[in-house]
């Protein structure tokens, strides 16, 4: 199946005019809400309040220190799966990376990953995974030949421990 076709990538930094670039931040936050699975919310618990307070604002003002990665589908403008990136000197950080499961093992991931890598101009940025969800992301970091740099024991939760890579 050739993704390709049935979705399509936007990067909310690149919607133009404006007024439409910011409307479709607050609809897609909304989205991504929707997307993430409660779950989430027990391994990063303060996930919604970073995504109001850190990723939100740096979105409408559009510094390019963030961006919005979205694919959707073609024929409903579904979500299908999101990146959000930093890029600034000090950092060059993928700091959500999800697929819809719809999608998931079709390649969409792969897709996600290589805009991530080109969003951000390096084939190592860095990324943290949760031991609840590593197992998820060992065939892409193998694929990318990202490599574990740390562990740090309950970083967001006890009893959960936090996996960075490329730092």
């Amino acid at each position: 199946m050739d993704i390709t076709k049935s979705l399509q990538i936007v990067f909310q930094s690149q919607i133009k005019p404006d007024s439409i670039r910011k409307f479709i931040i607050q609809y897609m936050l909304k989205e991504i809400n929707d997307l993430i699975e409660n779950d989430i919310i027990m391994v990063y618990p303060n996930f919604k309040v970073w995504l109001e307070t850190k990723v939100k604002p740096d979105l409408l003002a559009n510094t390019g220190s963030r961006d919005l990665i979205l694919i959707l589908e073609n024929n409903t403008g579904k979500l299908a799966g999101f990146a959000i990136v930093k890029d600034t000197e000090e950092e060059k950080k993928i700091c959500t990376f999800r697929v819809h499961e719809k999608y998931r093992r079709s390649g969409c991931g792969k897709w996600l990953m290589e805009e991530c890598l080109c969003r951000l101009k390096t084939t190592s940025p860095v990324i943290t995974v949760s031991s609840k969800y590593i197992g998820q992301f060992e065939k892409i970091f193998d694929k990318f030949k990202f490599v574990q740099t740390n562990m740090i024991e309950n970083m967001y939760v006890n009893g959960m421990n936090e996996y960075i890579y490329n730092k």
